[in-house]
This record gives C-alpha cells, structure tokens and sequence, in this order.
C-alpha cells in the first residue's frame, strides 16, 4: 500500500512540474496495478516482455510510466518509474538467492532498451526509438550504494537511467535532480529543457 501511494505521488509532482511549464503535456499515465484487458486475459497495465519470446524470464512490470509532449515541437518522450521502498538488495553473490535484486531489475531493462519491444507496446502514443527509466528511492546513500553497485553495467545504457530520492522528486519533478547511473558522472541532470525565452 505504501508503494503504491508512493507511485501516485510521484504521478501527481509530475502533473505539478507539468502545470508550472505550459509548453509540456502529458500524454498519458499507465499504473502498474491498473488491470487493462489484452486478448483474452486480463494484465497489470504496464507489463510487457524485454524479448520477442513471451516468457517469466523476459517479462518486466514497471510501477508507472507516462508520455509527455513538448506541445511547440511536437517531440515526445517515453519514460518509466520505478518506486523503490529499499527493500530489494541491489545484488547478491550467492548463486542460488532467487530474491530479485535491483541489479537483476536493471539488466531487464537494459534488454527492454535493446530489444525496441517497446516501440511496438507504446506506439499508438508516438514512435519512440529510446526511454529513460527513472528511478526514485527514499535515501540519497541508497542512491550511491546503487550506482557504486551498478558499475559492471554497460556504460553505454547509463544514460537512460535517472535516480533521485522521492523528496526531491516532490519538489520540481522535472528539475535538475535527477542523476545519471554512471558513478563517475557528477552532474545532475533536469528531465526536459527548459522552455525557450523571448526577447
């Protein structure tokens, strides 16, 4: 329950950031635990597989996800959160631990990048070639433990990740608090640009 509403609050700081930059929509919003009919079952709305085989193993689930817009020019973005309550490990080097692990979590989604499965799930809202995943935690110590963690990743897919603590996130959402996976990038990146200024 607290992940949840969790996942909803950071949903609405979005919305917030969103209403404070008149050049950016909000396209849509997907929940993770909203249930959406495909075929003939039922499935968690953001469900969706890293590979073309539709297995456990290739399955992923994030918590949410939104498409927004930048209404001037027409570009749009793909994104997926993820709400971590710091109860997951970030990895494990016992072989048999079949715990999920955060290191686990992120290799599906680098695959999810690889694969452009995602071009197909999503494409009635646009066509997008990447996404960035964001990734919001309770402590900024979780948040260098993870990226210090997380540096047998490829490099080349850090850029589509963003961390940052859910305090910040309810601050401006959008605003230059998000950080890089790539434990030697210093900077802290905002999630749009900035609406030109006139004159």
């Amino acid at each position: 329950m607290y992940h949840r509403l969790a996942t909803v609050d950071v949903l609405i700081a979005l919305e917030l950031a969103v209403r404070n930059r008149p050049h950016l929509a909000i396209i849509q919003t997907f929940l993770e635990y909203r249930r959406v009919r495909r075929g003939s079952e039922y499935v968690r709305e953001t469900s969706d597989y890293v590979a073309a085989e539709e297995t456990a193993e290739n399955k992923i689930i994030p918590d949410a996800a939104f498409i927004l817009e930048n209404i001037q020019t027409h570009r749009k973005a793909l994104f997926f959160i993820e709400m971590d309550m710091a109860t997951e490990r970030i990895r494990t080097l016992s072989l048999g631990n079949q715990q999920t692990t955060l290191q686990q979590k992120f290799t599906q989604y680098d695959r999810y990048l690889k694969s452009f499965r995602y071009t197909k799930t999503y494409q009635e809202y646009g066509e997008f070639r990447s996404f960035i995943l964001l990734f919001v935690t309770l402590q900024d110590a979780r948040i260098q433990n993870i990226r210090r963690d997380m540096h047998d990743l490829p490099a080349e897919f850090a850029a589509y990740y963003r961390l940052t603590t859910f305090e910040q996130a309810m601050g401006d959402f959008l605003g230059t608090i998000w950080q890089s996976r790539l434990l030697s990038d210093t900077r802290c990146y905002p999630l749009v640009r900035e609406e030109a200024k006139s004159g």
